[in-house]
């Protein structure tokens, strides 16, 4: 299974913050109970904003590898996040990816009102 992080948008007006007022996102990592197409213990690259920014971003998604070689049919429901003080909006799940196929997941995160260093934990199903 592999994603890659295809676009990042500001929602906001770009203000100059000091190094210490920044939101420093070091990975995405995705997590799923169910393995919901492939994406758990997934990681892919982070991102830089500014406390109170949204952030518009898509990631290529693929179905679970099969044994012939490709990639099964599979659905995601639901993204959400359990990093404190992130929220995660306007998703297109459910997102159904067709075997042999990607689908483009698309959401926005909404950053924390201060500054954050690490990694953004994103729940999926």
């Amino acid at each position: 299974m592999v994603a890659v992080l295809v676009l990042g948008t500001i929602a906001f007006v770009f203000l100059p913050t000091s190094s210490s007022s920044k939101v420093i996102v070091t990975t995405i990592h995705f997590t799923s109970l169910d393995n919901a197409c492939g994406v758990n213990d997934l990681n892919t690259n982070g991102f830089n904003a500014s406390p109170g920014e949204s952030l518009g971003i898509g990631v290529y998604m693929y179905g679970n590898s099969t044994p012939g070689g490709g990639t099964a049919a599979c659905t995601i429901h639901s993204l959400s996040t359990i990093t404190p003080g992130f929220s995660i909006t306007e998703t297109n799940v459910p997102l159904g990816i067709l075997a042999n196929k990607s689908a483009t997941l698309k959401f926005t995160v909404n950053m924390p009102g201060s500054a954050y260093t690490g990694v953004l934990t994103l729940v999926v199903s």
